[in-house]
């Protein structure tokens, strides 16, 4: 079992949701584990990232992005928009 570690600014429950701040210029959430899992459970679960050129990186020997809803929506909202899928196979 992981856990969660981070230098966070602040963990706060709105009424909205649940939020995760992590400040800094390079902001890093790191899971690691054999089969590392982050996990939004709620109506409309959310995964912001703001910065300038936001990333996100699914690095494993079988990297999964798993959008489980009704209705899932990927959306990418950028001034220079990339979706990169590389696989070594």
């Amino acid at each position: 079992m992981g856990f969660l570690w981070a230098d966070w600014e602040e963990v706060q429950r709105h009424p909205e949701g649940c939020y995760l701040n992590l400040p800094s210029t390079s902001p890093t959430l790191r899971l690691t584990s054999t089969s590392p899992t982050l996990r939004l459970t709620s109506t409309s679960p959310t995964l912001r990232l703001t910065s300038t050129s936001p990333t996100l990186r699914l690095t494993s020997t079988s990297p999964t992005l798993r959008l489980n809803s009704t209705s899932p929506t990927l959306r990418l909202t950028s001034t220079s928009l990339t979706l990169r899928l590389t696989s070594q196979s």
